[in-house]
Order: C-alpha cells, then sequence, then structure tokens
C-alpha cells in the first residue's frame, strides 16, 4: 500500500495558497498538504518541523525569497 506524499504549500498571496490547496486537495495523486506557510520564517519552521517529501515554494516573498528557505532550512541535510 503506497502512502501519501507529505506537502508543504509555501505562498505569501492568500488567494494563490488557497487556489494551490485546492487542487492538491483535488489531485488524482494521493498528497497530504501538512502545513502551509506565509513567510520564510514559518516555512523554514515548518519544513524542519514535518520534514515533508514535496515543498511548494513561492518564490518572493516580502521578508525573502524561496532561495532563503533552502538555505535554511534542515531538509536538505
Amino acid at each position: 500500500m503506497k502512502r501519501a506524499v507529505n506537502v508543504i504549500v509555501v505562498e505569501d498571496e492568500p488567494n494563490a495558497l488557497e487556489f494551490l490547496c485546492m487542487l492538491l486537495d483535488d489531485s488524482a495523486y494521493d498528497m497530504k498538504i501538512v502545513a502551509t506557510a506565509t513567510n520564510v520564517q514559518d516555512a523554514i519552521a515548518r519544513i524542519d518541523r514535518f520534514k515533508p517529501d514535496l515543498v511548494f515554494l513561492d518564490i518572493q516573498m516580502p521578508d525573502g525569497s524561496g532561495f532563503d528557505v533552502i538555505e535554511k532550512s534542515t531538509f536538505k541535510d
């Protein structure tokens, strides 16, 4: 039996975050959204906490970029 793919969605635009979560929920793939984040600091904390299989990562956010998230997260270790 396959397990769900644990996903975190990082997006600072509320409408885009809601739409992407809706698309993932309706997807034919077995994805489980374990967390969402709207800024760099929350994204880093949630990625480090949940250790997701997949992250949908916004590039431009008010407090930094998706590349900052990648640099500072422990998921790459």
